[in-house]
């Protein structure tokens, strides 16, 4: 693991976890991975889900606004969400990127710096 807070690192990742199935129709795919990418270890949340608009990302990301989308199933959100997990990266020194397209789905990811290497 890297070095962050362990707390908030569940937090977001079982946020972003629950994202990818509030935004993924039924029998689709959701992955969890971790690896090592340039001496930083890199945590990212994959989805074959609806997507997201570079309009909705720069809205959702967005700390100063409150913003909820309705899910696959018709689930409503708080609108913090994200903006938690940005919030919680920043203040273990790292921040949330997003990679999306309408329609095939969305990569949400972080990166951490390793144990050995802080």
């Amino acid at each position: 693991m890297g070095f962050a807070d362990p707390e908030s690192i569940k937090t977001i990742i079982r946020n972003l976890v629950s994202n990818a199935i509030k935004f993924t129709e039924k029998n689709g795919k959701i992955e969890v991975s971790v690896m090592l990418e340039n001496d930083r270890v890199k945590i990212c949340i994959t989805d074959n889900g609806i997507g997201i608009s570079e309009e909705e990302i720069r809205k959702i990301m967005d700390p100063s606004k409150f913003h909820t989308t309705t899910g696959t199933s018709h689930e409503g959100g708080a609108g913090l969400g994200l903006s938690l997990c940005n919030d919680y990266l920043i203040a273990n020194n790292s921040k949330l990127e997003v990679k999306s397209e309408e329609g095939k789905g969305s990569s949400f990811y972080f990166y951490l710096t390793p144990v050995g290497l802080a």
